[in-house]
């Protein structure tokens, strides 16, 4: 018997580990499903009105003059006196003087041209006498149909352009004169002065790098999807006075807070 089970001891412990197996599945617990209940959320409700809502696209950017220019002389000349307002950071307003040049030699041409310019209108003066003249000498004499070299009618144009001629020379030496004195074409400040005293300036040679401060301009970027919000073309047309949206400008400067109103006038290129 023990040889017999020996023999079958495999087996044995086979059968024996499906039982205890069987057992075990047999008397384990059932699982309960676990419902949940549904708890609808809690929802607050308004009734929407139709009403006008002012929308703050908020930017930023920097300032810059609408205007600035390298200052140039129209003449050539040697600077006598350079004023205090030219001195960089300086601030000036329009047509004030900022560089004297000396006059001496727009004065002189000024009364070499008065002279010629006397000269020319005594000739026009005696070439339309004498023009007058022949026309009523042909009268007496003939009384026909006179040519234009008899009557001096080449001579008194020609006077008259002479005239012509010395008359704007004479201008030319008044404005020149004038413009010994540069003056400031706008208000502004200066950026950057590049002469002083005793340089001699020529027309295109820049003497300062100035800019207005009567009117600036900011570029803003603008989200996309803020575009819609400010209903501006854009196209670049300037926008109408009264389609301009308003512009609430502020900045810190020296600890300071600071702010100044403006409006959008146009879009830019990009």
């Amino acid at each position: 018997m023990k040889k017999l089970f020996k023999k079958y001891l495999p087996l044995w412990i086979i059968l024996g580990s499906l039982l205890v197996a069987t057992m075990m599945i047999s008397a384990k617990p059932r699982a309960k499903a676990n419902i949940q209940k549904f708890i609808p959320p809690v929802v607050e409700t308004q009734t929407v009105i139709s009403q006008e809502y002012q929308v703050t696209v908020e930017s930023q950017g920097t300032v810059v003059p609408r205007t600035e220019i390298q200052l140039m002389s129209e003449v050539s000349g040697k600077i006598q006196r350079v004023s205090s307002k030219l001195q960089t950071g300086a601030k000036f307003d329009k047509g004030d003087p900022l560089i004297y040049l000396e006059k001496r030699d727009f004065e002189l041409s000024l009364i070499s041209a008065g002279s010629s310019l006397s000269q020319a209108r005594v000739n026009y003066e005696r070439e339309k006498a004498e023009s007058e003249l022949a026309a009523k000498e042909w009268e007496k004499i003939n009384g026909g149909k006179a040519s234009d070299l008899t009557l001096r009618k080449p001579q008194l144009l020609q006077a008259r352009a002479i005239l012509a001629a010395a008359e704007a020379v004479y201008e030319q030496a008044e404005r020149n004169l004038s413009r010994a004195t540069i003056r400031a074409p706008f208000k502004g400040r200066v950026r950057q002065k590049m002469v002083d005293v005793g340089m001699v300036i020529s027309p295109g040679l820049a003497i300062a790098q100035i800019y207005a401060t009567d009117y600036v301009e900011i570029s803003l970027p603008i989200a996309e999807q803020d575009l819609a919000f400010l209903g501006i073309p854009l196209d670049g047309s300037f926008i109408e006075k009264k389609s301009q949206p308003y512009v609430e400008l502020f900045t810190e400067f020296g600890g300071e807070q600071l702010s100044w109103s403006g409006a959008i006038v146009r879009s830019s290129a990009e």
